[in-house]
C-alpha cells in the first residue's frame, strides 16, 4: 500500500485559509473542504478560486465534478490542469434558481481524481 500524504492548501482570498486539503495515495488524490466563505462568492454565472494546488496534486486534464453545500446549493467544481480549483454556476435547490455563495456560508465536499 503506497503512503498517504496530506498537505494544506493555502488561500485565503475567497475561503477561510487551513481548511482545504489535498491527500495523495499514489495516483490518487483527494480534495476535502470544509471551509466558509470568507466574502460573498459571486458564483451564479461565473468561477470563483477557492484553492490553488501544488504541483504534486495537478490533475493532467482539468476536471469538472459537482457538490451540493448546505444540502442547497448545488454549484460545479473545476480542478483545473493550471492548479486553480474553482467554484461557480450555484444554484438553489429550494427555488431552482441561480444563486451565490453568501459571505459566511459553509462549503464542505470530498473529490477523488486520478492523476
Amino acid at each position: 500500500m503506497n503512503h498517504l500524504t496530506g498537505e494544506d492548501i493555502s488561500f485565503t482570498e475567497n475561503v477561510q485559509s487551513g481548511t482545504i486539503y489535498a491527500h495523495k495515495n499514489g495516483n490518487c488524490v483527494t480534495i476535502t473542504a470544509w471551509s466558509q466563505a470568507t466574502q460573498k462568492l459571486g458564483t451564479s454565472s461565473l468561477y470563483a478560486t477557492i484553492a490553488i494546488l501544488p504541483q504534486q496534486y495537478i490533475p493532467n486534464y482539468s476536471l469538472l465534478t459537482y457538490c451540493c453545500i448546505n444540502n442547497d446549493i448545488l454549484c460545479q467544481i473545476i480542478i483545473g490542469n493550471d492548479g486553480y480549483v474553482k467554484i461557480g454556476y450555484s444554484l438553489s435547490l429550494t427555488n431552482n434558481a441561480s444563486c451565490d455563495i453568501p459571505n459566511g456560508m459553509s462549503i464542505y465536499f470530498a473529490i477523488t481524481y486520478v492523476i
